[in-house]
């Protein structure tokens, strides 16, 4: 019998988890996901960061951003273990739920355009593609 999965708010205890995640979704980038990073996040927005549990144990996670124009849900993993259990449509619906409590209207999401497996995921969760864009950085000197 498989345990309950509850979705609740990251805390800093699930850092470990949550990296490994991301690192073995091909996701993690320091400069996004360390430690101070993600506790500069939560402490400016406790919401921000979602995780997916199963007996204490993180087997998802997702984040929101936001500024008060627009929203953004990035960063969903889920555990190779747990997929095809609806983790990844749960942690999604309530990031959704959560912005949409803010008064969005709309969520949006960055998917790379050579990931058509993921566009497909995402559409079947109603999601429809937006224009192209080209993602430019500027790093620090």
């Amino acid at each position: 019998m498989e345990n309950q999965i509850n979705i609740r708010n990251y805390t800093v205890d699930d850092y470990g988890s949550v990296k490994q995640l991301l690192v073995n979704r091909g996701l993690y980038y320091e400069p996004f996901d360390s430690p101070e990073r993600l506790s500069e996040k939560i402490s400016r927005d406790p919401k921000s960061i979602l995780v997916a549990t199963e007996a204490e144990r993180v087997v998802g996670t997702v984040r929101l951003m936001e500024d008060g124009s627009m929203a953004f849900i990035f960063r969903l993993a889920v555990n190779p273990e747990y997929r095809n259990r609806g983790i990844g449509r749960n942690l999604m619906e309530e990031a959704e739920r959560e912005l949409f409590r803010r008064g969005y209207i709309e969520a949006n999401i960055l998917v790379e355009e050579e990931n058509s497996g993921l566009q497909e995921y995402y559409e079947r969760q109603d999601y429809e593609k937006g224009n192209v864009y080209i993602w430019m950085t500027k790093e620090r000197r």
